[in-house]
């Protein structure tokens, strides 16, 4: 079993903060963890990107706004990872 999960090369960060329902939050953590511990040396940044990234490329109503609004916009994809043992916890720095 692994995670459905890429892992990409860190790009230019942009600070973002927000509030998350507390079960939301603690599995967001654990998530975090088993990823870790999956992809050692990866950021909990690095983790929600791949995360977010995964869901947002996945939703084709999204696709399709982004699509007329934007155009569709030509991202890199260097560098990604992909994980095949992830079902055991690690250690997480998310908190």
């Amino acid at each position: 079993m692994s995670l459905n999960l890429e892992i990409r090369i860190p790009r230019e960060p942009v600070e973002m903060n927000f509030v998350l329902p507390a079960e939301v939050a603690d599995d967001l953590k654990k998530y975090v963890e088993v990823a870790r511990n999956a992809f050692p040396g990866v950021s909990d940044s690095e983790v929600i990107a791949a995360i977010m990234e995964g869901h947002m490329r996945r939703d084709r109503y999204f696709q399709e706004i982004r699509k007329r609004t934007n155009g569709e916009r030509k991202r890199g994809r260097p560098g990604r990872i992909k994980s095949s043992a992830a079902d055991e916890a690690g250690v997480g720095a998310l908190s």
